[in-house]
């Protein structure tokens, strides 16, 4: 079942455009006669079926019975999926600059929906069920990564697999249109220093001065980030970059309690506006950061500004020196103080008396020795 076909003539053919529901101008000379269109994927010969009975699948393509292809696209669509996949495409076409290429083909992946922008940015989405394997979806993360896509999997439910890849939870609603309800993360963030053992929101890091290596290296790029590859940065880049993860040195370790809670419910559409223009990026929970009640690390989706706060908390718990900056203010606001978290290999971080006022406050109350540059 597709819903893209090539037409002999016509060229390539999209259900999707102009909206869930709309009937092209074109649909009416497939319809009931032997058309030539074929699948875009195998090559196979294609039928159009029309189901005006179906909630949401009313019009698509199929391979006819004949056809020995052994496609993916042969694959019967819920309901459900297939909503979200028009959403999805209609959504993408809504933000700016974007287009949307459904069912879209690379190396060693196939996009249910592709969208690209001019300069040159492509990124994924996939629309999955609990019936896909985890070894299937590290697969095809692999193949994103190499071609340097970013991505995104939806799924309407939590398969077992949730959590392996840049996973958000879809609830398909005809009333508002469909909303992600996991996978979603923001970051709530305790006073260092005062969180007790049930918190358990920092992992133990060792004894001060002991290496130690919260993350292991890969040797094949992952798209999305790890702590390991983002802390070699001193902010948060505008997008994600398919990378080889790094470890973080660790220094030492401080108190301190940081955790990721669920974000709450969300429009689809806000969703995708926000994942395409870099707010929100994917990023692993590992290392010195857990997610609240949840034993296991996932991949999840978070904001640009709460992983620019989270790398700070990194840093400071992972026992980077603190250096007084007298004279200085914030670039951000303009007015704080701030101090210098400084770790190995040049990496640093900036803390601002008014943008970071807990974690400043902590910072020079609670370090060993305040340096003085």
């Amino acid at each position: 079942m597709t819903t893209t076909a090539w037409h002999a003539v016509l060229g390539r053919l999209d259900l999707s455009e102009g909206g869930l529901g709309a009937v092209p101008p074109w649909w009416k000379s497939l319809y009931h006669h032997n058309a030539p269109i074929s699948c875009r994927s195998c090559g196979g010969d294609l039928i159009a079926v029309e189901n005006l009975s179906s909630r949401y699948r009313k019009r698509y393509f199929r391979h006819r019975p004949t056809s020995e292809s052994r496609c993916r696209l042969r694959e019967s669509d819920t309901e459900e999926r297939f909503f979200v996949k028009h959403v999805v495409a209609s959504r993408v076409r809504e933000c700016p600059g974007w287009s949307a290429e459904v069912e879209a083909q690379g190396g060693g992946w196939c996009a249910d929906v592709l969208a690209v922008h001019p300069d040159g940015t492509r990124f994924a989405w996939e629309v999955r069920s609990a019936a896909d394997s985890a070894a299937d979806l590290e697969r095809r993360a692999t193949g994103y990564a190499a071609d340097g896509v970013e991505v995104c999997w939806a799924t309407l439910g939590r398969p077992d697999w949730s959590g392996t890849v840049p996973t958000i939870a879809i609830r398909p609603d005809e009333s508002v249109g469909p909303l992600v309800v996991g996978g979603v993360r923001a970051l709530s963030i305790r006073s260092p220093g005062t969180v007790g053992d049930a918190a358990a929101a920092i992992s133990e890091l060792g004894a001060p001065g002991a290496p130690h290596y919260p993350e292991n290296e890969s040797d094949r790029p992952v798209p999305w980030w790890t702590w390991g590859e983002l802390m070699r940065r001193r902010e948060v880049p505008p997008r994600t970059s398919p990378s080889k993860p790094a470890p973080i040195p660790v220094m030492g370790s401080r108190s301190g309690g940081a955790v990721w809670a669920g974000a709450g419910e969300r429009s689809l559409g806000s969703f995708v506006a926000d994942a395409l223009a870099g707010r929100l990026q994917p990023v692993a929970l590992t290392g010195p950061f857990r997610e609240r009640d949840r034993p296991t690390s996932d991949v999840v989706w978070a904001s640009r500004a709460d992983l620019g706060r989270a790398m700070k908390y990194v840093a400071w718990t992972s026992g980077w020196r603190v250096l007084d900056q007298p004279g200085v203010a914030c670039d951000d606001c303009g007015t704080g103080g701030v101090l210098l978290l400084r770790g190995a290999s040049d990496r640093f971080q900036w803390l601002c008396a008014d943008c970071d006022r807990e974690l400043y406050t902590a910072a020079r109350g609670r370090a060993h020795a305040l340096e003085l540059t």
